[in-house]
């Protein structure tokens, strides 16, 4: 009879869920239907009785959990008083760690509190970060600023932000800008949205008005005040000169008051009063776009006729207004916007400057450290060059040392040693010190002195970059002319003493090196070279091979036993390559 083999509950009772075909062969109560109605839904007869029991023991448990938290609440009223000092508190730290965290993460300044006020770099706080456009708003020993400019320029959200950024401050929490510091106001009255009060029958230009009567009536030198488009919503003439009133009136308060508007009474009112400080939003008039920037101690334009050109008006339209516009304006209103025209776009060539000669600082500090960096890495590849030609110029020397030693049987005089020695030492690189500026003009064939060695040489070639190659006891030596000091003109040149090294060096080599080599390939080039030796007169020479496996060592060494112009040979000492050498000498 079942739809599934499986009971389920309905209305908190246990129910079987049966075909509607059998309904009538359970007997029980019918609870509900499946949506489909294909199956009923019957607590049968012989579980009823279980069921209200069931029903009493879950109203029973109700009641007892009932009872547990009745007597918990009870245990917990007696530290209502502490729950609720510690929520407070907790409530005022995690409202203090807030502020903390919203100054990090918006790059905000403590603010502080003084007599004037100074925002440097304030911007709106609740305009994305990478959009918004941030100012300098600067009041010191004035009380009033009035912002002019073209529409959409940001005038209202400039006394926004002063706003906002005041409120912060008064509430302890850090303000969008790099500085800041405003008085310690008592209160803030602001009149901004364009309202009616429809249910208190109120036009646009009443609100206004009766807000800003509220305001008159309780503000005082404690107090910010900050008004959108005084005077706007009624006659041009009476609105401009119920604003100047109200000015005036506000002057009288002492109150800090920021205003925006249109009229050029307005701006012409605030030019006559020291008290006032004339600002304005400055407009790009050639994209027509507003730039939201602030500039303080000017006065901007409306640029209203040129916005709605630019918004597609007709040609003739926007002649026509430019017409009206020229006969109703007063001479010194022309004369006022010509100048606000001109002002504004010297402020644009202003900033353009700045940002270039911003954009030529950055370029020459970036040269600056490439020509610090280049120098460092010239003066590196040339320190690691006089480092590898040192390094060359030692291990030749050595190799000299080892020649000398074995030439020395040859009856090669001592001086001249020490003069070949001295030579090479000569040719070790050493930053140049030039203590002597040469006066003469050198030629080929002078006869000089050099002065850091205290030896005499003759010229031999003039080269470039003023350098020269001198003729050294019969080595060649490039110096520059400043090192050398003139002694007299050519002279017949004396024969030098040949070295019997040079001409040695000209004809074989007295050392060979087989390391790497493949053992037959060395072999016979070890071979040619003692024949080689033998045949240019070399009493000693000797052979590389390294130390490896010793396979080329055993096979050198089994060549030289059966070489009967060799009368001795050993392996080299700690400074002629130890076992990885072997010197070899001939009768």
């Amino acid at each position: 009879y079942l739809s599934i083999n499986q009971y389920t509950t309905r209305n908190d009772r246990y129910v079987l869920p049966v075909k509607k075909n059998y309904k009538s062969k359970v007997n029980g109560i019918t609870h509900t239907y499946s949506s489909t109605g294909e199956t009923v839904y019957i607590e049968p007869n012989s579980i009823i009785l279980l069921n209200n029991e069931l029903e009493s023991l879950w109203a029973d448990e109700l009641e007892e959990v009932q009872q547990i938290l009745k007597r918990l609440t009870s245990y917990v009223n007696d530290y209502s008083l502490h729950i609720k000092f510690n929520l407070d508190l907790l409530t005022k730290l995690d409202f203090i760690f807030s502020k903390a965290t919203y100054g990090v993460n918006h790059h905000c300044c403590i603010p502080e509190f003084g007599n004037d006020i100074r925002m440097i770099d304030a911007r709106h706080p609740l305009i994305d970060e990478e959009k918004v456009v941030s100012n300098d708003i600067i009041l010191n020993q004035k009380r009033m600023m009035i912002i002019t400019g073209s529409n959409t320029g940001g005038k209202t959200v400039t006394l926004k932000m002063v706003g906002l950024l005041s409120l912060m401050a008064l509430t302890g929490i850090p303000v969008t800008a790099s500085s800041f510091s405003i008085p310690l106001f008592k209160s803030i009255y602001c009149d901004l949205s364009d309202e009616q009060s429809i249910e208190q029958s109120l036009s646009t230009f009443s609100s206004h008005m009766s807000k800003v009567a509220t305001i008159l009536k309780d503000c005082n030198q404690d107090s910010l005040v900050i008004l959108d488009e005084i005077g706007n919503g009624t006659d041009p003439i009476e609105g401009a000169s119920l604003a100047q009133a109200i000015l005036l009136s506000l002057i009288g308060k002492h109150s800090f008051t920021f205003t925006s508007t249109h009229f050029n009474q307005i701006k012409t009112f605030a030019n006559e009063h020291d008290e006032i400080l004339s600002a304005s939003v400055s407009f790009d008039i050639n994209q027509m776009i507003p730039t939201y920037h602030l500039i303080l101690n000017s006065s901007g334009q409306s640029y209203a006729i040129e916005i709605a050109d630019h918004l597609g008006f007709q040609h003739q339209l926007i002649e026509d207004a430019k017409k009206f516009k020229d006969e109703l304006t007063p001479d010194y209103e022309k004369l006022m916007d010509k100048l606000s025209e001109k002002n504004e776009e010297l402020n644009l060539i202003s900033e353009e400057l700045n940002k270039k000669s911003d954009y030529l600082k950055e370029l020459e500090l970036t040269l600056n450290n490439q020509r610090i960096q280049l120098d460092k890495d010239k003066q590196n590849v040339l320190n690691q060059a006089h480092i590898e030609a040192n390094k060359l110029i030692d291990e030749t020397k050595l190799k000299i040392e080892q020649l000398v030693f074995d030439l020395k049987s040859s009856g090669l005089k001592q001086h001249i040693i020490n003069q070949t020695k001295q030579s090479l030492n000569d040719m070790s690189f050493s930053e140049p010190k030039v203590s002597y500026k040469q006066t003469h003009d050198l030629k080929i064939g002078d006869h000089v002195k050099v002065i850091s060695m205290n030896k005499e040489a003759d010229i031999t070639s003039i080269d470039k970059n003023h350098m020269i190659t001198i003729n050294l006891n019969g080595l060649s030596v490039k110096i520059h002319e400043n090192e050398v000091e003139y002694l007299h003109p050519k002279t017949k040149i004396k024969n030098v003493e040949s070295i019997k090294k040079q001409s040695i060096n000209k004809k074989g080599h007295y050392e060979i090196n087989i390391i790497g080599e493949r053992y037959n390939d060395a072999m016979n080039i070890v071979s040619k070279f003692l024949d080689d030796a033998i045949l240019l007169g070399y009493p000693s020479v000797r052979i590389v091979h390294g130390m490896g496996t010793g396979a080329l060592r055993n096979g050198v060494h089994q060549l030289l036993e059966k070489n009967k112009h060799v009368i001795n040979y050993r392996d080299g000492g700690p400074n002629e390559g130890g076992l990885g050498a072997t010197l070899v000498y001939f009768k």
